[in-house]
């Protein structure tokens, strides 16, 4: 997962001074010990920066217009809110941000609803 990060990160930002900035990064997941684990593996890169972490789905929002991230990791399955749902929310307002879901990504969340 690091390298996918780093590697999607680098190729979509296009700009030298983005890769000296640290990765901002939103961790949702109804499952402490899912963020938990997520968050220390991530923790270790010096390249990442988790900017916040939530285990509720209707805060996700919120959450990335404050921290305007990179990447927001979301376990696809919430109970409070469905990872569609919260995706097209993010996006209204944070089009550049690039997303990973589990186990799909932001973009293609976004096209199976259509």
């Amino acid at each position: 997962m690091i390298s996918v990060l780093k590697s999607v990160y680098q190729m979509k930002s296009g700009s030298k001074e983005a890769e000296l900035e640290k990765i901002k990064i939103i961790i949702v997941d109804d499952h402490s010990i899912v963020r938990h684990g997520i968050c220390q593996a991530l923790d270790s890169e010096v390249d990442f920066k988790i900017v916040a972490d939530i285990g509720c789905g209707r805060e996700a929002k919120g959450l990335a217009l404050l921290h305007c991230p990179d990447f927001v990791i979301m376990d696809i399955s919430m109970p409070d809110f469905n990872c569609l749902e919260a995706t097209k929310q993010i996006l209204e307002n944070n089009s550049n941000i690039k997303g990973l879901h589990f186990p799909c990504t932001l973009k293609n969340c976004q096209r199976q609803e259509d």
